[in-house]
């Protein structure tokens, strides 16, 4: 999970583990790197705009390290197209924050549903 505002991190690490999700967290595009260089996750869960970058960073370095990890993007932007172009870009999932938790946990088991097999 990629999410720099505090108070969400916290709230979506509580969310993810009381269902059963084991959550690495980072707070930016640097540290997400890094950690998805020493060990792909299953599934990516980013917030869109970063402080040092946004979720387009990650759609495309996450992708030539290792394509099968899919993404759910979050964000509190309110750009018309931006759905579309995270979508392109190779984003699951598209949420607008605040994130309702039921539509969170669908959009998580649903792609890893469509992820390819290792």
């Amino acid at each position: 999970m990629v999410e720099d505002d505090r108070e969400m991190l916290r709230g979506l690490r509580l969310l993810l583990s009381e269902s059963g999700y084991e959550v690495t967290a980072t707070d930016g595009v640097r540290a997400a790197l890094a950690a998805f260089r020493a060990s792909p996750p299953d599934l990516a869960l980013l917030d869109h705009a970063l402080k040092d970058g946004t979720a387009f960073d990650l759609l495309g370095a996450f992708a030539e390290i290792d394509a099968r990890v899919p993404s759910v993007v979050l964000t509190g932007t309110a750009e018309a197209d931006l759905e579309q172009r995270l979508l392109a870009k190779g984003a699951r999932a598209f949420l607008a924050k605040p994130v309702n938790p039921g539509a969170l946990l669908a959009a998580l088991a649903g792609a890893l549903t469509a992820r390819p097999a290792r």
